[in-house]
């Protein structure tokens, strides 16, 4: 039994670790996106499911950056200062890029845009980390790299900004579905010939948004035996 628990532990820490970041995540980006929708309250009725809902794409962009750099690690041709410069250079211009571009298309509230720039950010932000991490991967298995107090500050600086870029995003995302015009939220018809975009569906109960132009939204509570029909709004350019 000692056996099997020594080579079980480690696993369910790790399972456990990813599950509790996940979670972390997905409340991060849902706060952020029901704020901005004008229902942050809602953010309390969201059950694990939801949360790791919200953090899929977020998991799947730390993931995919953090596996692009890792992989470098297993080189034993890797040249780790020059790596480092040219991914520290590519990844400056493209998140001063990327935060530029969102700013402009939030001024130009086109919140659609500024969403899917926020959620590049994400991949561009955990090269960095991988980056990083990769380094220190080096510097345990061989004394020729070091790392310094500035690298660990860089490090937590780039861990906050991964943070931050994921709240954005779901502020963005918030704003996008808060406009009647740029929403992509479903809609649904109650049998009063009502029509409003369900935000939120929980233990049988629908959290729906009134949307006007200009306004803060309105959260009506409805059962399902309310909705008469849910369709997808086709929007005409």
């Amino acid at each position: 039994y000692r056996g099997t628990f020594a080579t079980i532990a480690p696993i369910a820490t790790y399972i456990f670790g990813i599950w509790t970041f996940a979670c972390a995540l997905g409340w991060l980006r849902a706060n952020s996106y029901f704020s901005s929708l004008g229902s942050g309250w809602l953010a309390r009725n969201l059950n694990t499911l939801d949360l790791l809902s919200f953090s899929l794409w977020p998991v799947i962009a730390f993931i995919a950056g953090m596996l692009l750099t890792f992989s470098d690690a297993t080189s034993t041709k890797f040249n780790i200062p020059r790596h480092r410069k040219t991914v520290w250079i590519s990844n400056v211009v493209a998140i001063a890029l990327l935060l530029a571009l969102a700013f402009y298309f939030t001024n130009k509230q086109d919140f659609t845009a500024s969403a899917g720039i926020f959620l590049s950010m994400l991949f561009s932000v955990t090269l960095f980390i991988g980056l990083d991490f990769n380094q220190l991967v080096l510097t345990l298995s061989n004394r020729k790299y070091k790392w310094s107090s500035n690298q660990i500050l860089w490090l937590t600086w780039l861990s906050c900004w991964f943070f931050i870029s994921v709240s954005q995003l779901g502020s963005a995302e918030g704003r996008r579905d808060a406009d009647p015009l740029q929403s992509k939220l479903y809609a649904v018809e109650t049998h009063d010939g009502e029509t409003l975009r369900p935000a939120l569906e929980s233990n049988g109960v629908i959290y729906a948004a009134r949307l006007k132009v200009k306004q803060s939204p309105k959260i009506t509570i409805l059962n399902n035996g309310d909705v008469k029909y849910v369709y997808k709004v086709v929007k005409t350019k």
